[in-house]
């Protein structure tokens, strides 16, 4: 069976985001979509609460790289430091504890299958009380 490269180079920006809990950075909250023809996926890293900017990780991976093709090469360590050294003032404002969101964060990205993404939104799925993923499955909202 071919590899999606797409989904798998995607999927890591949500281990950076769990490198950078395990780092401190709680209050960093990710909010994956679908874009409005439903063919992208999108994803953004923002503050818990919501006063710093949002950075779009998933434009921030595919820079200087077609994610379609390889697999990026880079581990997660090498990515989150990268993107460490590039958002430092963001990340500053995502230091404050939150162990009830990371603790739903592991269990969600537990869920997941390997080539399987989540959204908590799209133009056709605006569900409050959980996201829904690549492939049907339906996962309970952080409250």
């Amino acid at each position: 069976m071919k590899k999606d490269f797409y989904i798998i180079n995607l999927k890591k920006t949500l281990y950076i985001a769990h490198e950078l809990h395990k780092r401190g950075f709680e209050s960093l909250y990710v909010e994956p979509s679908l874009s409005p023809s439903g063919c992208y996926w999108r994803c953004s890293f923002l503050n818990s609460h919501k006063n710093a900017s949002t950075i779009i990780i998933s434009s921030w991976i595919q820079k200087n790289r077609d994610i379609r093709k390889t697999e990026i090469t880079q581990d997660i360590t090498e990515l989150t430091e990268l993107f460490i050294q590039q958002h430092q003032e963001f990340l500053n404002q995502c230091k404050n504890k939150n162990s009830v969101y990371i603790e739903w964060y592991q269990n969600m990205l537990n869920c997941l299958t390997i080539e399987e993404l989540p959204y908590a939104y799209s133009d056709f799925h605006h569900e409050s009380n959980y996201w829904m993923t690549t492939k049907d499955q339906k996962i309970p909202i952080f409250k």
